[in-house]
């Protein structure tokens, strides 16, 4: 749409100055082709700039994409510090993604006890995020 368009636009020159927000949302935009072409590598770059500064949405957006192999190279001990990052910075997504990181081994040595800790957490942060829920989104390479 037209207002994708301009939103995309508006983005770009938010991100030009350094603004975080406008990462997040531009690395959205081109993982999901909202107003651009869909673009996960690009996508990637924009979520990679993100989690230099910290951001835990972005953070497990990365290790989803590193998890899968989708706009990047898989690697599954960069996915796993992706989670931990953004799951020590309160993300109940990425809580969830590192404890079934835990659980199965992936990117880390199987620990049951903590994945039965970090699926707590997240269980706990989620009454906090009604909204959340433990849907793995789908990346098509």
């Amino acid at each position: 749409s037209e207002d994708a368009k301009e939103a995309v636009k508006w983005y770009m020159q938010a991100a030009k100055q350094g603004e975080l927000a406008a990462f997040v949302n531009l690395a959205t935009c081109y993982q999901k082709g909202t107003g651009v072409p869909m673009n996960i590598g690009l996508a990637a770059t924009w979520y990679k700039r993100a989690t230099e500064l910290g951001n835990p949405r972005a953070l497990n957006e990365l290790g989803l994409l590193y998890k899968a192999g989708t706009g990047v190279k898989k690697n599954l001990g960069e996915a796993f510090r992706c989670f931990r990052k953004a799951a020590e910075a309160g993300s109940p997504d990425a809580m969830f993604h590192l404890a079934r990181c835990f659980e199965t081994g992936e990117g880390t040595d199987k620990d049951v006890k903590m994945a039965t800790n970090w699926y707590r957490r997240a269980a706990g942060a989620a009454e906090i995020f009604p909204y959340y829920n433990h849907v793995e989104p789908e990346y098509s390479k």
